[in-house]
């Protein structure tokens, strides 16, 4: 028996947050003019089975000032903790919960924007095929 693969946890955040601001898999060169953007990175996984993908992922909030980064990151940590299970268009999401964060870094590279960065495990489940 193949198994399907299991949806892209990344992208099914991507959708899940973009309510809250732009969102991708990688930090766009026009960073300044997307904010409040949303980067999210899948860095792990906390032990997948057959049917349910347990992965560990970053959410990393870019707004041009700490207290829009604050609030940004604070709307995803409630709808990710609160708002599951969700249906996206790449896949449904079961559970989630907090891991670390939301922490704000230091300032970045520009002095018009900062960064908080949080971290979830997210479960997912496989797509049947």
């Amino acid at each position: 028996m193949t198994l399907a693969s299991f949806p892209d946890v990344e992208l099914m955040l991507c959708d899940l947050l973009s309510g809250i601001g732009t969102t991708g898999t990688e930090t766009p060169q026009a960073l300044e003019s997307e904010v409040p953007y949303i980067r999210v990175t899948r860095t792990g996984d906390a032990g997948s089975d057959r049917i349910t993908d347990r992965a560990l992922v970053s959410v990393a909030v870019f707004a041009a000032n700490a207290t829009d980064a604050k609030a940004a990151a604070a709307q995803a940590r409630q709808l990710l903790v609160t708002g599951l299970p969700a249906q996206t268009a790449h896949g449904l999401i079961d559970w989630a919960w907090a891991d670390s964060g939301p922490s704000l870094l230091p300032p970045t590279d520009s002095d018009n924007l900062r960064l908080v960065v949080s971290g979830y495990t997210v479960m997912t489940r496989r797509v049947p095929q």
